[in-house]
Formats: structure tokens, C-alpha cells, sequence
């Protein structure tokens, strides 16, 4: 069956709606008590303290992917 021209309707999840495999690893990941993202915070912080500016550089861009999709999606 083909929609109507300038019909916006596609079925499926709501925009935003988390997939089955991001709810099991969140719900895996708060099990396990284990946020990634502070994780990751402090490999950089401890990265940057000890001169690795490869692996603290890595570790901040991962980060600001977190902050660019936060602000994005505020506006």
C-alpha cells in the first residue's frame, strides 16, 4: 500500500524511542554499576595528567559527542 502525498505517517518506534539492544545495555550497564561516561571522563583527566594528550584528546572527543547530541537536540 503506498501513503498519500505529504503524509508524514512511517509506523514504527517514536523518534527518540531506544531500540531493545540500547535498553538491555543500559539495564546491563546499571547492573553492573559501571557509567561509561565518568569512565571516561577520568581516563582523560588521568591521561591528560600524565601526558598521554593522544589518549586524553580520544577520550575528550568521545565525551563531546555526549554534549554536541545533548545541545542538538535542545535547540
Amino acid at each position: 500500500m503506498s501513503r498519500t502525498k505529504g503524509s508524514t505517517k512511517t509506523g514504527g518506534r517514536k523518534k527518540g524511542t531506544p531500540n531493545k539492544r540500547t535498553v538491555d545495555t543500559a539495564t546491563k550497564l546499571e547492573e553492573l554499576k559501571c557509567d561509561p561516561i565518568t569512565g571516561m571522563a577520568n581516563i582523560a583527566e588521568l591521561a591528560m595528567n600524565g601526558g598521554d594528550y593522544h589518549l586524553a584528546a580520544h577520550m575528550y572527543k568521545e565525551l563531546a559527542q555526549y554534549i554536541a547530541t545533548i545541545i542538538s537536540t535542545t535547540d
